[in-house]
């Protein structure tokens, strides 16, 4: 589906939210919550973040998908790839600043080729059925009209009805969404596309968009038993190493929101926001 008749469809207007019961959706999804967990119970002692101490004790890098041309072909024949925001031709938001970023999916860019031609599009990775999604916002909530949210299958059906996302003072800045409970789980290996729509002023199309693919990944019985007891460093180098972008993202935003003076989860932050991005000379 083109985005503009994603935005045409976006007239007909829906809306809902999800809450993850299990114990495993808590470990596996809802990672700001795990992170929450850490910070109540009293930081482990291995666990190198005494809220007094500077660290940089990251060890895990993320490793990113590697697309077949197979794939990257895939992509691109459900329309243009995904290059995570751009901006409409005629807007009725405020103007940015040069060097100043635009709606940005927080997605990192995959590099490929296809027939000879190099390509790239925006892939991120979940472990969760329903997972959480990362966005930058560039202007304060008082200058938008509203904020939508839309994922499409790979028929390019949308999987609910599009839903308005609510903002916080804390625009211009990050914000998440997560799959609405109306619809359905996602589903391992299958690439999804979401789409996020900002609008300045109630009258015509979206102002601005950014969309992005995501694709969910299993992890191995071993890697989730580890989760299940690593401490906070340990697990964001865990589902670094294993794909799991939207996990990491969430958990390590909420590390740094709690713990601003340490030093390596900041530069951790930073490295992924950059990969999603975010320059660092933008502030977080």
């Amino acid at each position: 589906m083109k985005p503009q008749h994603l935005f045409h469809f976006s007239l007909y207007g829906f809306l809902s939210y999800l809450a993850i019961g299990s114990i495993l959706s808590l470990l596996l999804g809802n990672v700001p919550a795990v992170a929450n967990h850490w910070l109540s119970q009293g930081l482990p002692q291995d666990s190198g973040l005494d809220p007094g101490s500077q660290t940089d004790s990251f060890g895990g890098e993320y490793t990113p998908l590697t697309l077949a041309e197979t794939e990257f072909r895939y992509l691109a024949s459900r329309g243009s790839t995904s290059s995570r925001g751009r901006a409409g031709s005629r807007s009725n938001c405020p103007s940015l600043n040069a060097g100043e970023p635009n709606l940005t999916a927080i997605v990192p860019l995959i590099q490929g080729t296809v027939d000879g031609i190099s390509v790239e599009t925006a892939v991120g990775t979940t472990t969760s059925t329903y997972p959480t999604f990362w966005f930058y916002v560039p202007y304060p909530a008082e200058k938008i009209h509203s904020v939508r949210f839309v994922v499409n299958n790979e028929q390019d059906i949308p999987l609910f009805e599009p839903v308005t996302v609510p903002l916080s003072n804390r625009v211009p800045g990050l914000v998440s969404v997560q799959l609405p409970e109306s619809a359905p789980p996602l589903e391992v290996g299958k690439y999804y596309r979401w789409y996020v729509m900002l609008y300045c002023s109630s009258e015509g199309g979206s102002d601005t968009f950014a969309d992005a693919y995501v694709q969910r990944v299993e992890l191995s019985p071993e890697t989730v038993s580890k989760l299940a007891t690593a401490s906070p460093h340990e697990r964001i180098d865990l589902l670094l190493a294993n794909n799991a972008w939207h996990e990491a993202v969430g958990e390590l935003y909420t590390l740094q929101m709690h713990l601003p003076s340490d030093t390596g989860i900041r530069a951790k932050w930073v490295e992924l926001l950059e990969m999603g991005g975010l320059s660092s000379q933008n502030s977080f």
